[in-house]
């Protein structure tokens, strides 16, 4: 079962208010995915730092802005490099192939070693949604305060989290009742 986050298509209003939530004032911007080799999905850090070793530049801390489609908005901490022309460069592979990442800077981001918690925020008042964001928050911080390789994640949370992903990936005729449980038709709230 997986989750259907992409990288938004437009940067729209909803995405700017959302990145002015987590930095005020601040805009995100589209950076190219160019995967360095030997990098590793998931290890963003360490590869930039490796490039970084390479080539120059630095190594650039922020939120990558994802969207699943009128489920919810997310920032996830990413780190890109910026080479010594001044250009952001994703040098991270992706799972889902993306080419291109939309990316808000944030300075006061600091990585030291551990998980850092993602922001998401709804897109739909469907209670299912917001049940969603609580129970992958308390998986991430049960990530985060961790210590060693391996996680003892609760059952239970793990049972939910994986429930409602099921509930959201329902195939549905696009005039039956939104499987989020918002109350609007599929067409009209997941399925736009």
């Amino acid at each position: 079962m997986e989750r259907h986050t992409t990288t938004p298509k437009a940067i729209t209003d909803k995405i700017i208010e959302f990145c002015n939530d987590i930095l005020d004032g601040a805009t995100p911007f589209y950076i190219p995915v160019a995967e360095a080799m030997n990098s590793k999905a998931g290890d963003c850090y360490r590869n930039v730092q490796k490039v970084v070793a390479n080539k120059g530049g630095e190594r650039i801390l922020g939120w990558n802005i994802w969207i699943w489609t009128n489920i919810l908005i997310e920032a996830e901490a990413h780190a890109v490099w910026k080479n010594t022309n001044g250009e952001y460069i994703d040098v991270t592979p992706h799972s889902d192939g993306e080419k291109q990442i939309l990316f808000l800077p944030d300075t006061s981001l600091q990585y030291e070693g551990k998980l850092i918690k993602s922001i998401r925020q709804p897109l739909t008042s469907s209670q299912l949604v917001a049940d969603f964001v609580e129970v992958t928050s308390k998986l991430e911080e049960i990530k985060r305060n961790s210590s060693g390789n391996t996680v003892e994640l609760p059952g239970d949370l793990v049972q939910h989290y994986m429930w409602l992903l099921t509930v959201f990936n329902q195939k549905v005729g696009r005039n039956d009742p939104c499987p989020c449980q918002s109350g609007l038709k599929y067409k009209k709230c997941c399925g736009v």
